[in-house]
């Protein structure tokens, strides 16, 4: 009897059924198997089923299909080269159960892979063949997203240490052809590093993946000869940059390591005729596999280790060798982004350490192609040098006669083929500085730079290569939906978390309290993509800055500042000025300088102006006075690239997430006794304090158990009330942040104290060292004359010494210990004391002719003690004899006064 289901229950009948995908399982090194099945419920009566589905992602491919039970298809094909794949049953009526899986998909990835499995389609019809057909089932993911995990990364190889290596130390090079440059023939061996001549036993396969960069732009690399133990060897050369190979054994018994290696396979690399300087072809292994049989009918995988490295690949001198060509290169300098999202790279010839330098060169040759994605174009007109002439070069970049071509040499601009050609013949003079700029023009895409050519010749020499830096990396993109904010200096990058704010003609730039703006990603970029409204025609940027007010900001920001008000050193850049103005008075003064110190202090919190300033990046300051009308900006959107500039407050050397210092300094901690009972000093003592400019920390402590007191004895000129801060309202930390405003720097003799702190001891049980601590609120930082920054260690007497002192050794129970130090002496001297108990003491001093010349009552914690005595610098030289008596018991000892 035939069932009739009307629509209404035929949409629950179907809703009832769901199509399962379940997590992926390992089959071997290579292959994953995905589960699929219906649910839920017990069975299902169906027919015309068809189910079809594909994979993407982590270069995977299906490899097989699987039903679990035969009848249930008639037809499993896999298609699209291994992407795609469709089950469909024999269009009878079958009983299918939803307790058991239905089929499998088998798929291959590479180690440590994720892929994507979609089903595209999924229909059967209920019943029997004459029923109403439920289409597009609901599919499950049980891991809840279609990503999923393909085979896991093999375990190091163990036994033999494997390594798969490209064997560039062994590369051998041959002459290049008319039409191309030098080739390179490199090995790709399998090694046993661990120890000599080894045998393999025959494995199933070996699978493993070598990138390579190609720097040259149009590098040739092919697949060499294979070695012949590999008769069924995949071995593909893909684009960009990508060589997959399978090796699988061709029915020899074992693979011997002959000296520890075996070359698997050969690659071959050749250059251009002329490669770009700095051209090197970098290799790097990626995954590796290998599998081989575990001797009881399986296989076992494991993972050899990869190496690489570069080979350069020349045609004479490369780089140019000599002096002093050596120091001189073709610089590609930061782009200039302006009007239009036009893009301007200043090129220049530098030299290190010879700005302004003037060399005589017969021959000058740069061949320049813009990789141009979008509309972005060349802009011809734009592209000048000072003076142009016909460029007198032949086609295969030899001068082909001509003399009298000016100094500023020829210029050629091909924008049909995005190409410049610029040069000069017969023994120019050339100026180190800009020889051109090149010019972008376009709405969309990105472009790179690729220099195919930079040659020279020095007089009487033939042509070599320049070294080419470039002062940006990666593309340069001039879409107008995209946009960025990074540093008003390029080596800091990006800056996140800049709220992006939309505007229309009427309203001004400030966005710190406007609604449905965006905020830029760890890269400093923002998409315009979310705005929607047609009306918007401006775009501002705003940073709070809360809790990073400092943020770059120290005391060598003081010495930098200091110099330039004193006419020293002025500033370099206009940004600084900027930096520098913290009061927004208009001009930098020492009033600024006083700002910064308070800021870093502690003294008050944030700027008169904002803590962070964003400029257009083609904004344009006064020369003669950068801060006259200067102001933030908005952007209009039809005008301007979206591209913004940050100035950081106060941050004139802009350190701002520079990282921290690569240097240290350590920075000895003493305590002493001190002339008022029941306080304690506690001395900084510098290692290796030579040159310093500048200094910041700040030092905690529990201000239950200590009372700050005083800063005694500085020991560098200006280190006084001003350049440190004790807030007696929110006790337990003093800050420090001097600076030497003539920049000159000063140093410290090995011993000298940086500055002492007194403090009283309010804890029962005496001072420990437990209670003082540097404080992370401050950065603790020194500063070099030339700006390097130095990390400041605070470190603590070793726990290993009686109260933590220097020179005592440990107290044997009921001896009374007495020493000085440094013995013999010169000025500062001090008593280091061991006391089986506490108690009251008298230290006494007495010169080699009997006369006492120093008395100090004092009371001893038990352990160490130190005290320091000051009158000791004015006692005359010779011997003297010193008793220390407590309780009954006496120590004594000898001392010299040099």
């Amino acid at each position: 009897m035939l069932l009739t289901i009307s629509a209404g229950h035929l949409a629950a009948q179907c809703g009832n059924y769901t199509l399962r995908v379940s997590e992926p399982e390992n089959l071997d090194c290579y292959r994953v198997r995905v589960p699929v099945l219906f649910g839920p419920g017990s069975t299902l009566n169906a027919c015309d089923m068809l189910i079809e589905g594909s994979i993407s992602g982590g270069n995977a491919q299906i490899v097989a299909l699987e039903a679990v039970d035969p009848n249930d298809f008639s037809s499993l094909n896999i298609g699209g080269g291994g992407l795609s794949f469709s089950l469909s049953n024999p269009g009878e009526l079958e009983t299918y159960s939803l307790t058991n899986r239905l089929f499998y998909v088998e798929v291959e990835t590479e180690p440590g892979a994720t892929f994507d499995f979609h089903i595209t389609n999924s229909s059967f019809t209920l019943s029997s063949c004459g029923g109403t057909a439920c289409e597009d089932i609901e599919v499950y993911y049980d891991g809840g997203s279609e990503t999923l995990d393909g085979v896991g990364t093999p375990a190091t190889c163990v036994g033999p240490d494997l390594q798969v290596r490209v064997d560039v130390a062994n590369a051998t090079f041959l002459s290049s052809t008319d039409d191309n440059g030098q080739r390179a023939t490199i090995p790709v061996k399998l090694v046993n590093t661990s120890s000599g001549a080894t045998t393999i036993q025959p494995f199933s396969r070996m699978d493993f993946e070598v990138t390579y960069d190609d720097a040259y732009g149009n590098l040739s690399i092919d697949r060499g000869s294979v070695n012949g133990e590999f008769s069924n060897s995949d071995i593909d050369v893909l684009t960009p940059g990508l060589i997959k190979a399978e090796l699988i054994m061709g029915g020899q018994e074992e693979l011997i390591l002959a000296s520890g290696e075996a070359t698997l396979f050969d690659i071959v690399a050749e250059a251009p005729n002329f490669p770009p300087t700095g051209g090197e072809v970098d290799f790097a292994v990626g995954y590796t596999r290998f599998s081989y049989p575990d001797g009881s009918g399986g296989t076992e995988c494991c993972a050899p280790s990869g190496a690489g490295g570069a080979v350069v690949l020349d045609e004479g001198p490369f780089p140019c060798a000599g002096v002093p060509q050596e120091d001189v290169f073709i610089e590609l300098r930061a782009p200039q982004v302006g009007a239009n999202g036009r893009i301007t790279i200043p090129v220049h010839l530098s030299a290190d350490g010879a700005q302004g330098y003037i060399y005589s060169v017969d021959e000058l040759l740069l061949e320049i192609e813009i990789k141009a994605g979008g509309d972005t174009h060349l802009k011809a007109g734009e592209i000048q040098a000072s003076e142009v002439g016909a460029c007198p070069y032949s086609g295969g970049g030899q001068c082909s006669g001509g003399t009298g071509f000016p100094a500023s040499g020829c210029l050629e601009v091909d924008e049909a083929s995005s190409r410049i050609i610029y040069g000069f013949c017969d023994n120019e003079t050339l100026l180190v500085g800009k020889l051109f700029d090149i010019v972008l023009d376009g709405t969309c895409g990105c472009s790179d730079i690729l220099v195919r050519r930079a040659q020279w010749a020095m007089e009487g020499e033939t042509l070599c290569n320049l070294e080419v830096r470039k002062g940006f990396s990666g593309e340069l993109c001039t879409e107008l939906g995209e946009g960025d904010v990074r540093y008003i200096c390029e080596e800091r990058g990006g800056l996140e978390g800049v709220k992006i704010c939309t505007f229309t003609g009427e309203e001004g730039c400030n966005c710190n309290d406007t609604e449905g703006c965006m905020e830029t990603d760890r890269q400093g970029a923002f998409s315009l993509a979310f705005l929607e409204d047609n009306t918007i025609e401006k775009i501002a940027a705003c940073r709070k800055g809360d809790g990073e007010e400092l943020c770059g900001v120290s005391t060598f920001d003081l010495v930098v500042a200091s110099k330039h008000i004193l006419g020293a050193s002025p500033f370099k850049e206009s940004w600084q000025y900027v930096a520098a103005d913290v009061n927004g008075s208009g001009s930098v003064s020492t009033l600024d300088l006083i700002e910064i110190r308070k800021r870093i202090l502690g003294i008050e919190v944030g700027f008169e102006v904002p803590a962070w300033r964003f400029i257009p990046c083609d904004y344009c300051f006064s020369e003669e006075d950068p801060l006259d009308s200067f102001e933030e900006e908005c952007l209009e959107l039809e005008q301007f690239r979206p591209c913004f500039k940050a100035i950081k407050t106060g941050d004139v050397t802009c350190d701002c997430d520079a990282g921290p210092p690569e240097r240290e300094m350590d920075i000895y901690l003493e305590s002493s006794l001190s002339l008022t009972p029941g306080n304690v000093i506690i001395g900084f003592k510098p290692d290796g304090f030579e040159g310093v400019a500048a200094f910041q920390l700040a030092v905690g402590y529990e201000h239950e158990a200590l009372s700050f007191v005083a800063v005694l004895e500085p020991g560098l000129a200006g280190l006084g009330e001003d350049a440190y801060y004790h807030n007696p309202e929110a006790p337990g930390l003093v800050r420090f942040a001097w600076y030497d405003s003539t920049g000159i720097g000063q140093s410290l003799s090995p011993g000298q104290k940086l500055l002492s702190l007194e403090m009283e001891v309010l804890d029962d049980g005496g001072f420990s060292w437990e209670h003082i601590r540097p404080d992370s609120i401050l950065a603790a930082l020194a500063f070099s004359v030339d700006g390097t920054p130095l990390r400041v260690n605070l470190v603590p007497p070793t726990e290993s010494r009686p109260g933590g002192g220097f020179g005592a050794q440990p107290p044997q129970a009921g001896v009374l210990a007495v020493t000085c130090r440094p013995n013999p002496f010169q000025q500062e001297l001090h008593f280091e004391m061991a006391a089986p108990e506490a108690g009251a003491a008298t230290l006494q001093v007495f010169h080699a002719g009997g006369a006492l010349v120093f008395r100090r009552e004092a009371y001893l914690e038990k352990g160490f003690n130190n005290l320091l005595a000051p009158e000791a610098a004015g006692w005359p030289e010779g011997i003297y004899y010193f008793t220390l008596q407590q309780n009954g018991l006496v120590a004594s000892g000898k001392l010299v006064k040099q």
